[in-house]
């Protein structure tokens, strides 16, 4: 059934592409997010630009200089004034509750990847990776004979991780992944951390990250256990690429390659030109040094056809629009404007985006519009190290 039916750590060592891979197909995904638990209303949300952003008077604070600092943030209403470590853990139960209420495979042979911030569980010291399973499964009993692997690793991106889950796979280790990832940056911890980084969005500021929450996952399967387990795919997963970034906070003082280099190893792995993807998902632009960094990596990928002269011009009104090429770049949508900054959640979170993107296509197709066959999600974290994916309507991506 549809879901319309109801600081950079030091340089990594680039990572060339994993070999083809073979036919994923992805048959779940669950949420919790400020628009909700389920996917139409998240895509609705980002598409319609509603945004869950609101002032916090509620984790405003002192700055130096004497002023109160009130923080825009994106919180998920249900969890009311929860601590973020319970918000979490309440994401996570959700999101992986809604996931798997309706898996039709043996629990025994399930791998459940989630991938979580560090900082946050060492809030408390009595907080731990083994503690956050317990408590998943007195949530969702029915995952009790299932294999967890929660990361905190803060020096790789999602798609590593993601990467190792699937080799898995292929292997025939599983029956199925359940990948996903969750965070919760609303509390005054994060947002004191954020200003003293100068990365806090507030009053008075014209940019800056806004803490957010959220949590998301997805099932992936071989093609064919979909098949014999008569679970219909969603979509698939045709490409994956992973490069080293070290200059991940810096785009503004040197060129950026990482996440380029991603893109490209993704599509030559889907056996696509970059002129096939119709649609892009990613988190980078909520800072200007992060849209420059992405500014250097699209011009790579997808080459202006004017040039900044020309462009100005057009500012000015010294040549009409309509004499100018168009903007090769496909068309882009930002979960950061309407989830704010969700960490951890966020590569999980951007694949759930481009699923229920696609899934808003087919619900539109009925009134003839098209559907993006090929989708890019983008894995930027504030880490040394960049990945991308691309996702398909179908098994071939060639067809």
């Amino acid at each position: 059934m549809g879901f319309f039916g109801k600081k950079a750590a030091p340089a990594a060592t680039q990572v060339k592409a994993a070999s083809k891979l073979a036919p994923i197909a992805i048959t779940g995904v669950g949420l919790a997010c400020h628009a909700g638990d389920q996917p139409y209303e998240l895509i609705s949300s980002i598409l319609g630009q509603i945004s869950g952003t609101v002032l916090s008077d509620e984790y405003k604070f002192m700055s130096d200089d004497g002023t109160y600092l009130v923080p825009r943030m994106a919180p998920v209403v249900m969890f009311g004034n929860m601590p973020s470590i319970v918000r979490m853990y309440s994401s996570a139960a959700t999101a992986l509750n809604n996931v798997t209420t309706k898996l039709s495979i043996n629990v025994s042979t399930i791998l459940v990847v989630l991938i979580v911030d560090p900082d946050l569980l060492m809030h408390n010291s009595a907080i731990d990776s083994s503690h956050l399973q317990r408590y998943l499964i007195d949530e969702i009993p029915h995952l009790e004979t299932a294999t967890f692997r929660i990361l905190s690793n803060n020096t790789g991106s999602s798609t590593s991780a993601l990467r190792t889950a699937i080799a898995e796979l292929n292997e025939g280790k599983w029956q199925a992944v359940i990948f996903g990832g969750s965070d919760s940056m609303i509390s005054i911890d994060a947002c004191i951390k954020l200003d003293e980084e100068e990365h806090l969005n507030a009053i008075g500021k014209t940019e800056g990250l806004v803490p957010g929450e959220g949590a998301a996952f997805v099932v992936l399967q071989s093609a064919e256990t979909a098949k014999t387990n008569a679970s219909p795919a969603l979509a698939y997963l045709q490409g994956l690429g992973i490069a080293a970034e070290p200059n991940a906070r810096d785009a503004d003082l040197t060129a950026t390659e990482g996440l380029s280099t991603a893109i490209n190893l993704a599509i030559a792995q889907a056996g696509i030109a970059a002129t096939d993807i119709q649609g892009i998902v990613h988190g980078l632009g909520a800072e200007t040094v992060q849209a420059i960094e992405w500014y250097q990596a699209s011009k790579k990928i997808w080459p202006r056809r004017i040039d900044e002269q020309q462009r100005m011009a057009v500012q000015l009104g010294e040549i009409d629009q309509a004499d100018t090429p168009d903007d090769p770049i496909p068309k882009i949508i930002l979960p950061y404007m309407t989830m704010g900054e969700v960490g951890a959640a966020a590569m999980p979170m951007h694949l759930a985006t481009a699923l229920a993107w696609m899934e808003y296509d087919k619900h539109q197709a009925r009134w003839g519009f098209p559907v993006r066959k090929h989708l890019l999600i983008c894995d930027t974290p504030d880490v040394p190290e960049r990945g991308a994916l691309i996702i398909s309507t179908t098994q071939d991506a060639a067809n």
